[in-house]
C-alpha cells in the first residue's frame, strides 16, 4: 500500500494521487482481525475526506452490530468547482481586461481539463506545483519549443487571480493555495544587441540579395523601431507621418496600437520606395506592389517573410 497516502485528519482514509491529480479515496478497517480496503470514490466526484470518515464508521458500526447498526446520516457537500468560478470570473471582469477572451482561453486549455471539475477546496500548493513542473517539460504546440518560464508564471497568476477573486466573494473561505508557489526565473535581458560594424554587415550582405531593396528595408524599419516581423509587414504609408518622422504601428502579441519615432535614414527610405513603387496611401510599404510581405501559417502560428519575388 505505499502508493497510498494517509489522511492528516482522519484515521484509516487513505488515498491515492493519479496522473491527472485526481484523488481516489479509500477506507481501512478491520473486522475480526483481518483488514479491509474498500474504495469509496474520487474527489472529482464529490468524494472529500470527512465523507470517507463517517463511510468507515458505518463499516464498522454495522460490523458491530449488524443490522441494528445506527444509521449516520451525512449530506456530500455541494461541489463549486474551479471551472464553475472561473466562469463567474471571467464573466465579471469582461468588460475591463481587454485580454479578458485570451486568458479565458488559456484557461480552458490549460487549468479545466486537470483541475476544472475539482472542488474549489480540494485545491492544494502540491497539485499546482505538479502543475508547474509537468508544464515546464511540455512543449508549446505553437512555437515547437518548451512552454516559456514567462508564461508558465502567468498562467499561474491567473489561477491565483481565480481563486482571490473567489474568496472576495465569499465562495471560498481559506488561503489561497497559489500564495506558496515560487514563480520559476524569467531572463528578459536581450543575450546581446547588434553593434553598429554588425548592422552594417548585415545590410551589406542583404543588398547582395536579388530582392536587397525591399529586404534592406524591412531590416532598416526593423531596427528603427523595435517591431515584430507582422508589425513591420503591417506598415502603410498612410501610417508614417512624413513631416515629424512618427509611425503608428500595431502590436499584434497585445492587440495595441502605438506611435514610434523613425530614424532619418529610415524616413528617407520609406519615402524614395513609396516614390518608386507609386504607393498609394493604404499599401504597404514592405511591398512591391502594395500587399503585405508575409504569410502566416495558422497551424503553428508562425508568421514568415516572403514576396511575389519568392525572397528566399
Amino acid at each position: 500500500m505505499a502508493r497510498f497516502t494517509s489522511s492528516g485528519k482522519f484515521t484509516g482514509v487513505k488515498y491515492e494521487t493519479l496522473d491527472n491529480s485526481d484523488r481516489s479515496y479509500y477506507i481501512v478497517y478491520k473486522i475480526a482481525g483481518t483488514s479491509k480496503t474498500v474504495h469509496i470514490g474520487k474527489r472529482s466526484e464529490g468524494i472529500t475526506e470527512e465523507f470517507c470518515h463517517q463511510k468507515r464508521n458505518e463499516a464498522i458500526n454495522r460490523a458491530k452490530f449488524g443490522d441494528d447498526a445506527p444509521v449516520i446520516k451525512y449530506k456530500k457537500k455541494s461541489i463549486a468547482t474551479l471551472d464553475e468560478l472561473a466562469s463567474l470570473y471571467f464573466e465579471d471582469k469582461a468588460l475591463h481586461n481587454r485580454n479578458n477572451e485570451k486568458r479565458r482561453k488559456d484557461y480552458n486549455k490549460h487549468f479545466s481539463p486537470i483541475f476544472g471539475e475539482n472542488d474549489i477546496t480540494d485545491i492544494s500548493s502540491e497539485m499546482i506545483e505538479k502543475w508547474q513542473r509537468d508544464k515546464s517539460k511540455e512543449i508549446c504546440k505553437a512555437t515547437k519549443r518548451l512552454y516559456a518560464s514567462k508564461t508558465i508564471n502567468n498562467l499561474i497568476n491567473d489561477l491565483s487571480a481565480i481563486i482571490n477573486y473567489a474568496i472576495a466573494k465569499g465562495k471560498f473561505k481559506g488561503e489561497n493555495p497559489v500564495k506558496s508557489i515560487k514563480r520559476q526565473k524569467v531572463q528578459n535581458e536581450r543575450q546581446r544587441y547588434l553593434s553598429i560594424d554588425e548592422t552594417k554587415l548585415l545590410l551589406q550582405e542583404i543588398r547582395k540579395h536579388k530582392d536587397g531593396e525591399v529586404l534592406e528595408l524591412f531590416v532598416i524599419l526593423s531596427l528603427s523601431t523595435g517591431g515584430r516581423i507582422k508589425t513591420i509587414c503591417n506598415i502603410k504609408v498612410q501610417d508614417i507621418d512624413f513631416v515629424n518622422g512618427i509611425i503608428s504601428l500595431l502590436d499584434f502579441k497585445n492587440s495595441t496600437a502605438y506611435k514610434g519615432f523613425l530614424s532619418k535614414e529610415a524616413m528617407s527610405y520609406c519615402q524614395k520606395w513609396a516614390t518608386k513603387n507609386n504607393f498609394k496611401r493604404n499599401d504597404f510599404i514592405v511591398s512591391y506592389d502594395g500587399k503585405r510581405l508575409f504569410q502566416e501559417d495558422t497551424t503553428n502560428d508562425e508568421v514568415k517573410l516572403i514576396s511575389n519575388r519568392q525572397i528566399g
